[in-house]
């Protein structure tokens, strides 16, 4: 199972939870809005987002120059935990440059999605395998080591057997 495939994949079941949250929230001291993390991935890097971890959510301080983000599910209610949190000062924020939280000029309908193909899948299962050859051979290397100080062990033990009993 990959990351985000227990959460809703296309955008209008997303779009319909960050509507559901705003609204749930229109009575807090706080504004929202949409970027589109995958056209805005500059944007999004600032605040700590990569687009595995889409989709999220960043509450920012505007005049505090501070942020924080959604460590959890998309959905209403870790969303709004996360609000609570950062209203009552119960979460660590980070400090962020207000340049730094600037949107580029990118038309995002040009930017063409990215399409697992099948030879991604194969390529990990070569990795796998790989490492896990690797691993082998090393547990292999690892238990001849220990083999061989065990002999080791056992034979400097009885030449101490054996010049004791000499003397």
């Amino acid at each position: 199972m990959r990351p985000g495939d227990m959460y809703p994949k296309n955008f209008e079941d997303n779009f319909k939870i960050f509507k559901n949250f705003t609204e749930l929230s229109k009575k807090r001291p706080t504004s929202f809005g949409y970027v589109n993390a995958t056209c805005q991935e500059e944007f999004s890097s600032k605040f700590g987002i990569n687009i595995e971890s889409l989709p999220s959510i960043i509450i920012y301080s505007y005049t505090k120059d501070v942020y924080t983000n959604l460590v959890g599910r998309f959905s209403e209610d870790d969303m709004s935990e996360l609000l609570n949190k950062a209203v009552s000062g119960r979460i660590n924020f980070q400090r962020m440059q207000k340049d730094n939280a600037v949107l580029q000029d990118i038309k995002c309908e040009t930017i063409q999605p990215f399409v697992e193909s099948d030879d991604d899948d194969d390529i990990m299962q070569e990795i796998i395998a790989e490492e896990k050859r690797k691993r082998e051979q090393f547990d292999k290397e690892r238990n001849a080591d220990d083999e061989k100080k065990k002999k080791k062990k056992k034979k400097d033990k009885k030449k101490k057997k054996n010049k004791s009993t000499d003397l």
